[in-house]
């Protein structure tokens, strides 16, 4: 930048500036900084950068998945090396949480294009005190004749009077450290700063700083990282690591050092330590004694920041820590507070610090590793996870989607984190709440999910073992556990066991709450099915009917679980070849279902699948392709195109289409 005026011969020496302390004057507010020099002391004007000079640190050899040009571009700049003059784009915020790998992206970045500046600098900028030291160490390196008391301040007006130079403001903790350097030399020259703080938010965006937030490694990344600094070239177990360690740059450095630290330890027994000892594992510091901060010590000196401002994040972050990691919907929260708008705030809170990270569609994500050290921070008996599964539980649908298909979205969103739940609390401390959350949680799986059927019986085996230890083999949850599994067994064609298992749930239902109780008559249902399903036609079809009847004396003709023993009976006879019969009970099931349910509820469109089928079974080919076809539009309308009764139902037209296509050959 050209002086103003010829430099004073005097002691003095002066520089025009855009913002700070001193005096102005003229129409235009020209600003001048006065500093007394002695006789030996430049002007920072006349004092020329020497060529090459820096101050980086050593970076590490090994980088990986991360793209410099992305931030080459954001300084803009071009690989033609054209320096770009936009100050908008010469101020560069990147910020990620803790152990990202922020420091070393900008490391290299500064160390492979440090030739196309005049000067870089690196700066530790976590307080004003090492900020103040940093801007020194460029007045000792160009100037070392200037007193220490004005050092900060000559080095200050050579940024202003040379453009084009590289200043890194490593880990910024806060904005008001580095506001009043920037508002100075803003425009001058280049900027970039590493943070865990959002620079979009609160006091940061005033700064105007372009954001570039970095995620984790990719997991190529992630493998090629452990091999190349353990030298196992197992991608299969350094895969899993990765994933236990959530791609996190730092966290994968010190797993590589525990790992090559310990002779004959490979990728699996450092899963284990990891498991049993993470306390400990996750302390352990990074390789060749380069990491002084493992990331469980950088986040814990966040988490304090955090506390001290918003007591309520810290126990957002405490219950989502039981939760998981990604997509969680905030309204699950709510209940923390008196006012939602304040679990908002804390969130925000949170997200600013990078600790979780807010989405468009009102979830919120957090880092697998960010959890895992504050549930290793919270004491053995903690109340945490018990209060994250209370949340859960008043948050989630009501029913498990056999009946309410609406909820379908909101169910499908919880799944990740009742297996969270369930994963991460001992099978001591799973409490009722929790066994009653995943017991709905395999029905929706068995009921809605393609694949969900395996996952439910897996499930719904533990839950019915967890109940049959706390509260016994009869209780009514226990048996109803055990009902479900049969009824999942069906699913997945393991019908000798479903049967097995049915019979006797029958019995302990009849022993425990009479022949007449709807419990009682709707496992009897599943057990018929399962003959069915077994090609036990007869005895299916004897079972079906006597259900059929004790529902109608029992429960009556207009209840519920008679109109589902009705809809079995048809299936039962479509499957006995008694295609008349079945086609009988079904169209009577149809108007009771779309009594019960409405015109567009799942199943009525299942019920209605089923109809048209049976007029392909009675041959009434024509009929039965344009219920089909209406049956395919109404599902694709209310369901979409990608659902499993969707699916169905396009897969049957196509059948039922290519027999009438035979059928008009046959017949012309």
């Amino acid at each position: 930048m050209a002086v103003t005026g010829p430099l004073p011969s005097s002691d003095t020496w002066t520089v025009p500036m855009q913002a700070g302390q001193g005096y102005a004057a003229g129409q235009h507010i020209t600003q001048y900084n006065t500093w007394m020099y002695t006789a030996a002391v430049r002007a920072p004007q006349d004092v020329p950068p020497p060529e090459g000079a820096h101050n980086l640190p050593l970076a590490s050899t090994e980088f990986v998945g991360r793209d410099l040009d992305q931030l080459d571009a954001l300084l803009g700049r071009t690989r033609s090396g054209v320096v770009g003059q936009s100050a908008a784009h010469s101020q560069v915020a990147v910020h990620g949480l803790g152990g990202i790998g922020k420091t070393e992206l900008v490391l290299h970045y500064a160390r492979d294009y440090r030739r196309r500046f005049p000067l870089v600098w690196w700066i530790n900028a976590d307080n004003a005190d090492n900020i103040s030291e940093g801007l020194t160490g460029i007045t000792t390196r160009l100037q070392c004749a200037v007193a220490a008391t004005h050092a900060q301040q000559w080095a200050i007006g050579w940024l202003q009077a040379h453009p084009g130079w590289l200043l890194v403001l490593d880990n910024v903790e806060e904005v008001a450290h580095i506001s009043p350097l920037l508002s100075q030399v803003a425009g001058h020259g280049h900027i970039l700063v590493t943070t865990r703080r959002d620079p979009s938010a609160g006091e940061w965006a005033a700064l105007g700083m372009e954001p570039l937030r970095l995620a984790q490694l990719d997991r190529k990344a992630s493998v090629d990282l452990l091999i190349r600094l353990t030298g196992n070239a197992d991608r299969s177990g350094a895969d899993a690591v990765a994933e236990e360690l959530g791609d996190l740059p730092l966290a994968l450095e010190q797993a590589a050092t525990y790992i090559t630290r310990r002779p004959g330890m490979d990728y699996r027994s450092y899963q284990v330590a990891l498991a049993e000892r993470f306390g400990k594992v996750s302390r352990h510091g990074g390789r060749d004694g380069r990491t002084t901060r493992t990331f469980a010590e950088v986040w814990q000196v966040t988490m304090a920041t955090i506390t001290e401002q918003s007591p309520l994040a810290r126990r957002i972050l405490d219950v989502v820590a039981w939760l998981g990691p990604e997509r969680l919907p905030q309204d699950v929260l709510y209940p923390l507070a008196d006012d939602p708008d304040r679990v908002i705030d804390a969130i925000e809170l949170l997200a600013a610090h990078n600790m979780v990270r807010r989405r468009e569609d009102h979830t919120i994500s957090t880092h697998r590793l960010v959890q895992a050290v504050t549930r290793d921070l919270q004491p053995a008996t903690t109340e945490w996870p018990a209060l994250a599964v209370n949340l859960l539980a008043s948050a989630a649908p009501t029913q498990y989607l056999r009946d309410v298909d609406t909820d379908r979205p909101r169910w499908k969103s919880f799944l990740p984190h009742i297996d969270a739940c369930w994963n991460a609390m001992p099978a001591q401390r799973r409490n009722q709440a929790l066994l009653l959350l995943v017991h709905n949680a395999a029905l929706y799986r068995m009921n809605l999910e393609q694949t969900g059927a395996e996952e439910a019986v897996a499930l719904l085996e533990e839950v019915a073992a967890c109940y049959e230890r706390s509260l016994g083999r009869t209780h009514r949850s226990t048996i109803r556990a055990r009902r479900h599994l049969g009824e999942a067994l069906i699913r997945i064609r393991r019908s000798t066991e479903a049967a097995a298992r049915l019979e006797e749930v029958v019995a302990d239902y009849r022993r425990t709450f009479g022949d007449d109780h709807w419990e009682t008559l709707v496992s009897r249902l599943h057990l018929a099915k399962t003959y069915r399903a077994s090609h036990q036609v007869g005895t299916a079809v004897d079972l079906i009917e006597r259900v059929f009847d004790d529902c109608r004396r029992a429960l009556g003709d207009e209840h519920l679980i008679t109109l589902w023993a009705g809809r079995e009976l048809a299936s039962v006879y479509r499957t006995a070849g008694r295609a008349a019969d079945a086609l009988r009970y079904r169209r009577a099931a149809v108007s009771q279902v779309r009594k019960w349910y409405g015109k567009e509820h799942l199943e009525t469109l299942r019920i209605r699948r089923r109809l048209a089928g049976d007029h392909v079974a009675m041959g009434k080919v024509e009929e039965a392709v344009l219920q089909y076809k209406h049956v395919v539009a109404d599902c694709r309308r209310v369901l979409g195109k990608d659902h499993p009764e969707t699916l169905k139902a396009v897969e049957e037209l196509k059948d039922a289409s290519s027999q009438r296509s035979w059928w008009r050959r046959w017949m012309g």
